[in-house]
């Protein structure tokens, strides 16, 4: 690790970069043995809320968005032109 002599021990968590705040309270909520219960239902519990979120996100957005191809009904003049060439 830069920064740190060899043969020394660096510090627990040194280097670690937190990727979102939830998770360090439940990192150290995992690393005790009386709470690791505790912090593995947070984890979940945090999980199964983002989940429940992407399906109501993707349902709103199969409702909103056309079913259909993307492509205009009415072949493009330009495209034909091009095609000829």
């Amino acid at each position: 690790m830069p920064g740190t002599r060899p043969g020394s021990v660096a510090a627990p968590g040194a280097g670690v970069v937190a990727m979102h705040p939830f998770c360090r309270p439940s990192a150290r909520l995992m690393g005790q043995r009386d709470s690791a219960s505790a912090g593995l239902l947070s984890m979940a519990a945090y999980l199964a809320f983002w989940a429940v979120i992407v399906g109501i996100t993707g349902r709103a957005l199969d409702e909103r968005l056309p079913a259909g191809p993307l492509r205009p009904s009415r072949p493009d003049p330009a495209l034909a032109l091009l095609r000829e060439r």
